[in-house]
């Protein structure tokens, strides 16, 4: 597997925006998608790691946010049933 760069990742995204082919602007803006639910998937593991050593003012169930988060993976991916 290939070593992937942020800034080529951006790049290849702006490349395809400025196509007018339907197909190029339908994958930049999944991979958009997708890496907006990767960053909000990163950011509720770590309020799950906080959760573990601190108490939530309403008293939030730490696995909620990961299941939830999981539900929506499998639905941009198609996995959902």
């Amino acid at each position: 597997m290939s070593k992937t760069y942020p800034e080529m990742n951006s790049e290849i995204i702006d490349i395809l925006r400025q196509s007018t082919d339907p197909a190029c602007l339908y994958a930049a803006q999944y991979i958009e998608d997708l890496r907006a639910l990767l960053m909000e998937a990163l950011d509720c593991v770590e309020a799950d790691e906080q959760a573990k050593y601190e108490s939530w003012p309403q008293e939030v169930e730490r696995g909620e946010l990961i299941l939830d988060l999981g539900d929506r993976i499998c639905e941009v991916l198609d996995l959902a049933e």
